[in-house]
């Protein structure tokens, strides 16, 4: 998890992926966690924030937060599977 800074918003967070190419460490964004810390609590909390966004119709939102959702499940589950 990486920790961003942005002047209007304060921190934000990304779970990365390190990796080497040509000699160089680069870092691959997987998801953007927003204001969480650990996808765990990106988790948690995502579900309840989906159902908000769509009862106030913001419908667009949602979706996008919703395919993050299903994303950082995937990701989780995928390396559940490699332990």
């Amino acid at each position: 998890v990486r920790r961003m800074r942005s002047r209007e918003r304060g921190p934000y967070f990304q779970l990365v992926r390190s990796y080497r190419e040509g000699g160089k460490v680069k870092q691959e964004v997987l998801v953007h966690l927003g204001r969480y810390e650990t996808p765990e609590d990106a988790l948690a909390a995502w579900p309840s924030e989906v159902r908000h966004l769509r009862a106030i119709g913001r419908d667009h939102q949602a979706d996008r937060l919703e395919a993050n959702l299903k994303k950082l499940t995937t990701l989780i589950e995928e390396e559940k599977r490699k332990e």
